[in-house]
């Protein structure tokens, strides 16, 4: 199990050091490396397991959400960057996901029923992008409690887009 472990964190390493030398000018993906080991690293969590990728300048996020060391993630902050999309991928193993922070980003669209397997999901914080639409099927049976959509471009929702967030509170 131990080689395992660390064949997987020599793949991640190399991942990440790939992402680093692709970065366009202005993005502190150094920092956001940084931030990703410490996550992985400490196995000591004074509070929830929180990953802080926020106001980097971030253009993409890191192809390492994948792995099951994030399996215990329970909140992801990736506010304040210059994200575009999001690829459905990165959210493949975050079973404990509780709290998803994308405000204040650039992202005009997500692909439906993107958020389908993080079943723990409760906060959703997509205010200030650049939506117009939303998809009717976007939040499928999550267990929303809080959802803010604020300060985007959405003229109208389709019909009954909340109907299965019974946790939502309004």
């Amino acid at each position: 199990e131990i080689k395992v472990r660390l064949l997987h964190n020599e793949r991640l390493n190399k991942d990440l050091e790939c992402w680093i030398e692709e970065a366009p000018k202005g993005e502190n993906r150094k920092k956001a490396a940084e931030n990703i080991k410490l996550f992985l690293y400490s196995k000591k969590y004074d509070k929830k397991p929180c990953l802080d990728l926020s106001n980097l300048g971030l253009s993409s996020v890191p192809d390492v959400f994948a792995s099951y060391q994030f399996a215990c993630m329970q909140e992801l902050n990736l506010k304040g960057n210059q994200l575009k999309e999001v690829p459905k991928e990165i959210f493949g193993n975050l079973k404990s996901l509780q709290e998803l922070n994308l405000e204040g980003n650039q992202i005009a669209g997500l692909p439906e029923k993107m958020f389908e397997g993080l079943k723990t999901l409760e906060v959703l914080n997509l205010k200030g992008n650049r939506f117009k639409e939303v998809p009717k099927e976007m939040f499928g049976n999550l267990g929303l409690r809080d959802l803010d959509l604020g300060y985007n471009q959405i003229t109208e929702l389709p019909e009954k887009i909340f109907a299965n967030l019974t946790e939502l509170q309004v």
